[in-house]
């Protein structure tokens, strides 16, 4: 072999083997339950937040809505591979970022009213997201693995996403006002619909909803939002405006839905500190964005007794009925962390409970 020739193979071996030993290796760390984890502070001002396991990418990204200037509100990527320091990766603004969902590569999101579209985004490369196509804007979103869109205020809507991610198409409508919020498991789709109750639906068939039963309370002053359990016994109603109107009055409501046509009342909850956002059940424990109280789990192994497991105040500079602190929270991720996103102080990453 030559001098020359060997001179030119030498540094390619050493090309590729920096690049082998360069391979990303997932840190690995042993943090207690509870046990805060991570953060990262933003410039913005923050909104929702969820996750996808991107199909593309094979690992986790969160995403993180924002407040920007001149409705330029948008969304922020974060990598947490290393989920001691979480990195922004990317982000796309004018989407809104107030209520975000997923399905496979693709986003949604809305700015949080009709008056403003909402925007279908690729994130098959999640450090350049793409804006690929709009649909009518509501106040929040749902998706579900068979690939359906919900759109809640003004009024229920089901979009069909599994024939063609990018260009929605309306199934169904409620032709209702008001509403604010969707969950769904297993076909059971739970309508948070403000001042008219909680509606349950059967959406077997998406394209005619089957009402099954709604569940109303004089003591509930807004049917805001909620999650169920993994076997659909134990719903959780989060009342947003019930502290503005009594602070002794309660945040959440627990009833067995073991029948989907009768829901029985079980107990409440009453924190008098905040204000309530949101909430997610994974396994025997709520999850809770508590607004200005920052941050709440709940054992409820005994629905009928929920019992406080853990608390941490993301806001300590905020107190009382203010619409501040911890807005989301994203409880479901399988790594077994939960992602806070706080208004004001940037994402927290806590180890589960369970």
């Amino acid at each position: 072999m030559s001098k020359n020739l060997l001179l030119l193979i030498i540094p390619i071996l050493v090309f590729i083997s920096c690049s082998e030993d360069e391979e990303e290796v997932k840190p690995i760390y042993d943090h207690q339950p509870n046990e805060l984890a991570g953060r990262l502070e933003f410039s913005n001002s923050l909104k929702d937040i969820w996750a996808f396991d991107s199909p593309s990418r094979n690992r986790e990204y969160i995403l993180v809505g924002y407040y920007g200037e001149q409705n330029s509100d948008g969304i922020h990527i974060v990598d947490p591979f290393d989920i001691e320091n979480p990195k922004l990766i990317g982000s796309v603004p004018g989407v809104g970022g107030f209520d975000i969902k997923t399905y496979g590569n693709y986003a949604y999101s809305v700015f949080g009213s009709n008056s403003y579209p909402g925007f279908v985004i690729d994130l098959t490369d999640p450090a350049s997201p793409r804006v690929v196509n709009e649909f009518t804007g509501a106040h929040n979103i749902y998706t579900t693995e068979s690939g359906l869109l919900i759109t809640n205020a003004p009024g229920l809507k089901i979009y069909d996403i599994a024939s063609d991610p990018t260009n929605p198409s309306l199934l169904w409508s409620d032709n209702k006002e008001g509403g604010h919020e969707t969950h769904v498991r297993d076909n059971i789709l739970y309508d948070f619909h403000g001042t008219l109750g909680t509606i349950i639906y059967d959406i077997t068939d998406p394209a005619n909803p089957d009402s099954l039963s709604t569940i109303t309370n004089s003591d509930v002053v807004y049917h805001h939002s909620g999650w169920t359990n993994a076997d659909q016994t134990v719903l959780i109603l989060c009342d947003e405006l019930s502290f503005r109107s009594d602070p002794s009055g309660a945040d959440f409501y627990v009833y067995d839905i073991s029948d989907k046509t009768n829901p029985v009342f079980l107990t409440s909850v009453s924190n008098e500190s905040s204000i309530l956002h949101n909430v997610h059940i994974v396994g025997d424990y709520a999850y809770f964005a508590h607004y200005t109280a920052g941050y709440k789990v709940y054992d409820i192994s005994n629905p009928e007794n929920p019992a406080i497991e853990f608390e941490y105040d993301t806001a300590p500079n905020q107190t009382g009925e203010n619409f501040n602190g911890a807005w989301g929270v994203y409880g479901i991720s399988e790594s077994g962390y939960k992602y806070i996103s706080d208004i004001s102080n940037g994402l927290f990453i806590f180890k589960g409970a369970e």
